[in-house]
């Protein structure tokens, strides 16, 4: 019994001296409200990437540098949260939405579409220089729904 006392003992302050890791760098949350803004032609938006941006939907590259990426960015909607933490040297900032894929600014006037649900998970990678290197986005046509427990 005394040697289940002593073992309990050490490992109470093991456990109890476990912290949370700190908050990623500031420059994750500036870029959370960027991308949140719903704007992806804003110079904030602009100013995330880095020259070395690579974009990869469902594991195919779909944007190499920052201006091909622009040119495929539609504005965050539907947004069902985020998630902020560390990568390497820099931050992670992961999106995670659903929305319509169906783009209506491509439709002629008084045309009408059938909407077409998608829901997608954005990991953003930033470097040590606070740009991101790396959005990996993986997507799946459905719409979101809650786990059933």
């Amino acid at each position: 019994m005394k040697r289940a006392m002593l073992a309990l003992a050490l490992m109470v302050p093991g456990a109890a001296g476990a912290s949370l890791p700190p908050p990623p760098p500031a420059f994750v949350e500036a870029a959370q409200d960027a991308i949140l803004a719903a704007d992806p032609v804003a110079p904030a938006y602009k100013s995330l990437f880095a020259p070395d941006l690579i974009v990869e939907e469902n594991g195919k590259p779909i944007a190499r540098g920052p201006d091909q990426w622009l040119r495929l960015a539609r504005p965050a909607k539907g947004v069902l949260g985020v998630a902020k933490g560390w990568a390497g040297r820099g931050g992670t900032l992961l999106i995670v939405e659903s929305a319509d894929s169906v783009r209506r600014d491509d439709l002629p006037p008084g045309a009408i579409a059938d909407p077409r649900p998608r829901t997608r998970a954005a990991r953003y990678d930033f470097g040590a220089d606070g740009k991101v290197h790396r959005i990996a986005i993986s997507s799946v046509d459905g719409r979101f729904e809650a786990a059933r427990r």
